[in-house]
C-alpha cells in the first residue's frame, strides 16, 4: 500500500517537473525572440503548478503520518516533498522573470548582455533537466555533477553584474538584467537543491554546503 502511495507522488511529480519546464521553456524562447505572447500561459502554469504543490504535500503528509515508512523509503518522502517545494519556487521564478521579460522587450536594454543571459538560461535548463533525471533514477553521480555545475552560472552572474557597471548601463535597464540573473542565479541553486536530495536518498548523505 505504500510502495503504491509513493508511486502517485512520483507520477504527480513528474507532472510538477513538466510544468516548471514548459515554463523555462517559455520564458527563454520569449527573451531570445523578443515575441512575447506566449508569457500569459506562463502565469496560467504558475496557478496549476500551485494547485498541485498543495495535493501533493497533502498525500506527501497522509503517508508520514499514516504508514509510518522507514529508512529509505522515509527518505524518499520527505525528499519528494522537499522537491516538490523547489518546483514551486522555480515556477515562482519563472513568473518573476516573465515580468522583467515583458518589460527588457519593450526597452532599449532588451540586447544588453545578451550572450550572458542565454548562457545562464541555457546552464540552469541543462542543471535543472539533470537533477531531476539523477532524482527519479537515484543517480547520485549525476546529481554531484549537477552540484559542481552551480559555480558556472554564479560565475555568469557576477560577470554580468561587473559588465552591467563598466558599460555603465542605465538604471532601469540594469536593474530589470541584474533582477533577471539573480532569479536565474536562484534557478540554477534550486536545482542544485534537487541534486542534493538525489544523494541523500541514493547514499543516506547530507552533502548540503559540500560543493560550496
Amino acid at each position: 500500500m505504500i510502495q503504491k502511495k509513493i508511486e502517485e507522488l512520483k507520477k504527480s511529480l513528474k507532472e510538477q517537473t513538466l510544468r516548471v519546464e514548459q515554463m523555462m521553456d517559455i520564458c527563454a524562447e520569449c527573451y531570445q525572440s523578443g515575441d512575447c505572447q506566449s508569457l500569459e500561459q506562463v502565469a496560467i502554469l504558475e496557478k496549476k503548478v500551485n494547485e498541485a504543490d498543495l495535493q501533493l504535500e497533502k498525500t506527501a503528509l497522509y503517508i508520514l503520518a499514516l504508514r509510518t515508512p522507514h529508512a529509505k523509503t522515509l527518505r524518499e518522502v520527505l525528499m519528494i516533498r522537499k522537491v516538490n517545494t523547489d518546483l514551486e519556487r522555480i515556477a515562482d521564478l519563472c513568473d518573476n522573470n516573465k515580468v522583467i521579460i515583458g518589460k527588457l522587450a519593450e526597452s532599449s536594454g532588451k540586447d544588453i548582455l545578451r550572450n550572458e543571459i542565454l548562457q545562464m538560461l541555457d546552464k540552469a535548463k541543462s542543471m535543472f533537466l539533470d537533477s531531476l533525471k539523477s532524482f527519479f533514477v537515484e543517480d547520485s553521480d549525476l546529481a554531484k555533477e549537477v552540484c559542481r555545475q552551480d559555480d558556472v552560472v554564479d560565475n555568469l552572474k557576477d560577470e554580468v553584474l561587473r559588465k552591467l557597471i563598466r558599460d555603465k548601463v542605465g538604471i532601469e535597464e540594469a536593474l530589470l538584467i541584474n533582477n533577471f540573473s539573480k532569479n536565474i542565479e536562484r534557478i540554477a541553486d534550486l536545482t542544485t537543491n534537487i541534486a542534493e536530495g538525489s544523494i541523500f536518498i541514493d547514499e543516506g548523505k547530507e552533502v548540503r554546503h559540500w560543493f560550496k
